[in-house]
């Protein structure tokens, strides 16, 4: 069985039981009623919205006046109506819905007054309404167990008629300790770190960038919208020595060459996508220490306002965490296309209108399946290329 998905699912879902209990019984036993047995009956849809029907079938349809207020349907499918007439008159015929004769017409609007006279027992009085209530839509299946003809009927009525049960789940049958092995792709942010533009076009290879805003006990652990930091035991074998106060003032003593180089942006660390244990994100929401040493040995990316700039091995420079640089990405810039014109010179004009074309997107990671161990990455940068200014965007506040 299942419930229709709407705005009101998760109560319907705890009334679902309620309904199949009174209403399977009670529709059951007003079809014995009439046809003696042979048709059974199944809820599978509870819903107050009337897409829980078929739209592509027909139905016949049986209203039943219960005060000046509300009103009972009972809508029967083609094929819900050719089992029931089946069952009372025999297979002589396939009887069509849109065909019917009056006889049979009379027939199936008793067998649905006959249905409404055992299910009305589970209706309560109407309180009465000014204005227009919730309808509830309960969908069940009929089958003809000798002819295997089947087909669906649908009962509405005002939901304010009846007063549904919520129904307690059951104890859990599985505790979270049964998927702890189960493995996850998270991100783990290492640290950020203010960089000036013209810093970043002097990156190279081999330099250190030291993570200012980092601690090397702690790590962020993010999945879809939850992010937290976590306690780790720091990797000895990063710790490196280097000369210049560590390397944290690579560049500092430059001076800048223009406003656009002494623009300060935020770079950002972490490692690339990495699978973990659902038993390590358990112990990371414990506040517990989490040993996830093997991350170390992934690559880690450097992000500026969501472009990778650079990728690079982790280090730890004095009580900081740091990014040896290994690649840096960039786009390279496109030769602006010129059309032929037979040696001609191009006119002023032309010429100002064929500037080169750089594309939107750049900078994209190419993803590779997912690993099967704890922090195995998950995807690999692009190729090195030269820097290029359009990377970032002078906003009017910076200036």
């Amino acid at each position: 069985m299942t419930q229709s998905v709407d705005t009101n699912s998760n109560e319907l879902l705890s009334q679902f039981e309620w309904y199949c209990s009174v209403f399977n019984e009670t529709i059951q036993s007003g079809s014995d009623d009439f046809l003696y047995a042979g048709l059974k009956f199944k809820l599978y849809s509870v819903g107050k919205n009337i897409n829980t029907m078929s739209q592509d079938e027909s139905y016949f349809v049986t209203k039943v006046k219960i005060d000046p207020q509300n009103e009972v349907y009972i809508r029967c499918s083609d094929g819900a109506v050719n089992a029931i007439l089946t069952k009372a008159l025999g297979p002589a015929k396939k009887f069509d819905i849109n065909k019917i004769t009056e006889l049979e017409a009379q027939l199936i609007t008793a067998f649905n007054d006959n249905l409404y006279n055992f299910m009305s027992k589970a209706f309560e009085p109407a309180v009465q309404q000014s204005r227009k209530f919730d309808m509830t839509h309960l969908t069940f299946f009929v089958l003809d167990e000798q002819t295997k003809l089947c087909g669906k009927i649908i009962l509405t009525f005002p939901t304010q008629i009846v007063s549904p049960k919520n129904i307690a789940s059951e104890e859990e049958k599985f505790s979270n300790d049964f998927f702890e092995e189960c493995l996850i792709g998270v991100n783990i942010k290492i640290g950020t770190t203010s960089f000036s533009v013209g810093d970043l076009k002097a990156l190279e290879e081999e330099d250190i960038v030291v993570l200012d805003n980092s601690n090397i006990q702690n790590l962020t652990v993010n999945y879809k919208n939850y992010e937290k930091d976590f306690r780790i035991t720091p990797n000895p074998a990063l710790i490196i020595s280097v000369d210049n106060n560590g390397g944290e003032d690579m560049a500092a003593n430059m001076p800048a060459e223009n406003l656009w180089d002494s623009i300060q942006v935020e770079m950002i660390a972490e490692f690339d996508k990495v699978k973990i244990s659902l038993g390590d994100l358990k112990n990371i929401e414990q506040g517990l220490v989490v040993d996830v040493g093997s991350i170390y040995n992934n690559k880690v990316t450097l992000r500026v306002e969501e472009k990778i700039i650079a990728s690079g091995e982790l280090v730890i420079v004095n009580d900081k965490y740091g990014v040896k640089i290994n690649e840096i990405y960039a786009e390279p810039k496109q030769a602006p296309v010129q059309e032929e014109q037979n040696s001609e010179q191009l006119a002023p004009e032309q010429e100002y209108q064929q500037q080169e074309q750089i594309p939107e997107h750049y900078g994209e990671q190419v993803g590779e399946p997912m690993g099967e161990t704890i922090g195995e990455p998950m995807a690999e940068g692009v190729p090195e290329g030269d820097f290029d200014y359009s990377d970032f965007e002078l906003d009017d506040e910076d200036l």
